[in-house]
């Protein structure tokens, strides 16, 4: 009897033939799952296989984008096999990703879960994805998305506020405006304000002066609503506060505290005053459109500007001479010793009182665009950088624009500008020459030059008077006028000094 010989595979093939067959179909199979199994590491999410109940099937976790109920962080695949979404989450998460699941499952649609949870005492925002993958299974896929959620916020804080100030921007007043008109908020009151002397600060001191003003303001008015109003930076200088529920008494006494707590910061910081013109309307209910209380608002501030009129850029203006004033160099009796010395020179050389009128006016103010250069530069003992040395020479040009928006000094303001210039053109800022150089700006060079070298400054040693004198004769023809250094001598000798 012949016995048959069994064959393994397909039994139409000869026997190596078959098992070469399923080699080439595992070796298929095997780079399929590792297509795959690679494409799954490449996704930067958590990763699980569900069926529809919730159990898991499959699972691939990545450190530090998953936590079971917001515990230690897993990455071992064989840990999750077989646990469902409730071993997983919090009870109200595994809820609603239970009920995703299932809806994905019905619909083949994605379905989107966004949740919390808490890793190493650190917040985190995960969302959940789900959607249709085979017969009785769903894909899962667990993404930590905190630094989406986290510029999400940035972005809106961005939108409804202004940079500068950190307040709410125009943006979100209109949309304050719109909720707030027809609400059940009324009486409804409407504080405009605009901050005065910005534009001066700006020109004169520069924007980075302007902007501490701006912050200052903020600041003060803030500390003068209560929690419920609302306040909000609309333009440049200008502010709105909308006050819920306020009825017009009310609005004045936070407008006096406005004022109040302006004046509290102005004493405190003399060298930058703060004033808001203001205005105010009412609308007692919802019969008045809370555009239209704006608008009267606004009629009321620039009428309270227009009342204060120039008076507003003297106040800021004296503030700054004070602030001058309080400097070290003029407590030293700079002013006072240059004022009496280029009266007599000024005498000597034939001035008339005019003449001698503004030349007193100009010692009195002639540093006031220094007022806004900081003190470690003005009174620096080492060599100033050429950036220092730059800014420095800004301030006759910083005391022009300052001096011209004040009735009191505006007739000095071209003394002002001119007084570093030098009589062979060497000076600054516009390189004026000879007797282009007004005569009350020679004379003041020379009697700073002479107050500098006789008297204790921090960057300079002082010399006798004799030595100064020296020193002028030296450069008479060249940084000085000849004749103002020979009246100069003579006032000195006269003086007794």
């Amino acid at each position: 009897m012949v016995k048959k010989k069994i064959q393994n595979g397909n039994s139409n093939l000869p026997p190596d033939e078959g098992k070469l067959e399923m080699s080439e179909a595992e070796e298929e199979n095997k780079q399929s799952e590792m297509r795959v199994r690679a494409l799954i590491n490449a996704i930067p999410d958590t990763f699980f296989r569900c069926s529809i109940n919730g159990i898991i099937i499959d699972a691939e976790t990545k450190y530090g984008n998953f936590a079971p109920s917001g515990s230690a962080r897993l990455h071992q695949d064989n840990n999750l096999i077989g646990k469902t979404v409730n071993d997983l989450f919090s009870p109200d998460i595994a809820k609603k990703i239970s009920v995703a699941i299932e809806k994905a499952y019905k619909t083949g649609d994605l379905q989107i879960v966004k949740y919390s949870s808490v890793i190493n005492d650190y917040d985190c925002a995960f969302e959940a994805r789900m959607i249709k993958s085979g017969v009785e299974e769903v894909i899962l896929l667990i993404r930590d998305i905190s630094d989406h959620i986290e510029y999400e916020k940035k972005l809106n804080y961005l939108c409804f506020h202004d940079q500068l100030t950190g307040l709410n921007n125009r943006a979100y007043f209109e949309h304050e405006l719109k909720r707030l008109d027809g609400s059940r908020e009324y009486p409804i009151s409407i504080i405009a304000i605009d901050l005065d002397g910005v534009k001066l600060v700006n020109d004169a001191l520069g924007h980075a002066t302007g902007d501490a003003l701006l912050k200052a303001a903020a600041d003060v008015l803030k500390q003068s609503l209560r929690h419920s109003d609302v306040l909000t930076r609309t333009g440049g200088d200008e502010f709105v506060a909308l006050l819920p529920r306020t009825g017009i008494e009310i609005a004045r006494e936070i407008v006096q505290r406005m004022h109040n707590q302006a004046d509290l910061h102005s004493r405190k910081n003399s060298y930058l005053p703060l004033s808001f013109s203001i205005g105010i309307a009412t609308a007692s209910d919802a019969a008045f459109s809370l555009s239209k209380a704006l608008v009267e608002a606004d009629e009321l501030l620039v009428e309270n500007k227009q009342k204060k009129g120039s008076a507003i850029k003297a106040y800021i203006v004296d503030a700054m001479i004070k602030a001058l004033g309080e400097k070290d160099f003029n407590d030293q009796g700079h002013s006072y010793r240059m004022e009496v010395l280029s009266q007599s020179t000024g005498s000597i050389l034939g001035l008339k009182a005019k003449q001698l009128a503004r030349l007193k006016l100009l010692i009195s103010v002639h540093d006031l665009g220094k007022v806004g250069i900081a003190d470690d530069i003005l009174f620096k003992k080492e060599k100033l950088t050429e950036d220092e040395w730059r800014l420095l020479h800004q301030h006759p040009e910083k005391g022009f624009r300052i001096a011209s928006n004040s009735p009191q000094i505006s007739g000095v303001a071209d003394l002002i500008l001119r007084h570093h210039e030098c009589w062979d053109g060497s000076g600054y800022p516009l390189g004026l020459s000879g007797e282009e150089i007004p005569i009350e700006c020679r004379i003041m060079l020379a009697i700073d030059a002479f107050d500098v070298m006789t008297s204790e400054r921090p960057y300079s040693e002082v010399i006798s008077v004799d030595q100064a004198l020296d020193e002028l004769k030296l450069y008479a023809g060249s940084k000085f006028d000849p004749k103002v250094i020979e009246a100069l001598l003579k006032a000195v000798k006269e003086s007794g000094k």
